[in-house]
């Protein structure tokens, strides 16, 4: 049996903590914190928890450090 997002028919949408920390190379423990203080944001099925794609887009992309190159480093 194949299992399907509810909503879209895609089950490709959301990951778990365990995909989270091997995308982002840190330890599960850390993924669980990010979820706990609201930093990441995750959907509780019972006592598992789902990553959707697009909030961990976001999550990354909140946590650049520099979004632009900074001009006055500029060599003339």
């Amino acid at each position: 049996m194949v299992k399907r997002d509810v909503l879209t028919g895609d089950a490709s949408k959301f990951l778990t903590p365990e995909e989270v920390a091997e995308i982002l190379r840190i330890n599960v423990i850390t993924v669980y914190g990010y979820i706990q203080r609201d930093n990441l944001n995750a959907v509780r099925l019972g006592r598992k928890y789902r990553i959707s794609h697009e909030d961990l887009d976001k999550f990354i992309k909140s946590k650049r450090t520099r979004t632009a190159p900074l001009e006055k480093n500029k060599i003339p």
